[in-house]
């Protein structure tokens, strides 16, 4: 669940829920009754991006562009899962 968004008695009161996002953000947001949806989809589409971003980084960063069959070689045989 990317989103929560919690609503109550008082919240419907006072014309307003709270939202609070599962990754990428660390608080929570009060968000106008008449602005849900919109504020919803926003958010969603800046997670989807943050999510995007991040995998992207994350794969850069585990690419090794060895330069010799040797030091590809020595990079396995060193790794953990050439045990198995």
């Amino acid at each position: 669940v990317p989103l929560r968004i919690e609503l109550g008695p008082r919240d419907v009161k006072g014309g307003v829920c709270v939202f609070k996002y599962r990754v990428g953000s660390e608080g929570k947001e009060t968000v106008n009754l008449d602005e849900v949806g919109t504020k919803a989809a926003e958010g969603l589409d800046n997670l989807q991006e943050y999510l995007l971003d991040s995998a992207k980084e994350r794969l850069a960063g585990n690419i090794n562009m060895m330069a010799t069959y040797e030091q590809m070689r020595d990079a396995l045989e060193a790794d953990e899962a050439s045990n198995f």
